[in-house]
């Protein structure tokens, strides 16, 4: 089993059993939403007050490297490059994300859950205003594709998100890109 694997057996898995809300976020979930790219770790967003039960099943797993940096989780096992990184959020937008979600099944009967595609996108703006030089080369493509990918309408139904967790700057990137590919 790949590291990718049982960690999403892991979360599938063990999770549940301690009444741990996890959601994919980042790479993995725009995989799961039909744009395939290369990613080094796997994001899931948690309850912040639940951080403390993460830290303790992650490192009964095995994944005893762990730091917590601002509203960031990192762990991984010893030995291995793949990363685990649970974002930290209020109670309240994980309630949001959480009925929204969508249900992915695994082969061996666990089930993982994924951040729609509106919240996914949403996220990736908010990451995009905050940090536009160093998340440009990721998020933006991510963006552009998964609109498309889902026959969005930049003006009807992508704008409005921009308008309301991106910015100008990632606005005028956003729709020249999108006409290049038009």
């Amino acid at each position: 089993m790949s590291d990718v694997e049982s960690i999403f057996q892991l979360v599938g898995r063990d999770f549940p059993e301690q009444e741990i809300q996890a959601l994919l976020v980042g790479g993995h979930a725009v995989n799961a939403h039909g744009y395939t790219r290369a990613t080094l770790d796997v994001d899931f967003m948690i309850v912040s007050d639940q951080e403390e039960k993460v830290r303790e099943l992650m490192k009964a797993r095995g994944y005893v490297n762990q730091s917590s940096h601002g509203s960031v989780l990192f762990c991984n096992r010893p030995g291995s490059s793949l990363r685990i990184d649970f974002l930290k959020t209020d109670p309240e937008t994980m309630a949001a994300l959480w009925n929204q979600k969508k249900t992915i099944h695994h082969a061996d009967g666990t089930t993982c859950y994924v951040a729609d595609l509106e919240h996914l996108i949403a996220m990736k703006l908010t990451a995009l205003r905050s940090h536009f030089a160093r998340r440009r080369g990721k998020d933006l493509p991510d963006i552009l594709s998964l609109a498309k990918n889902h026959d969005w309408s930049f003006d009807q139904k992508l704008k409005p998100l921009i308008d309301q967790f991106g910015s100008t700057e990632v606005e005028n990137e956003l729709r020249t890109a999108w006409e290049a590919q038009t």
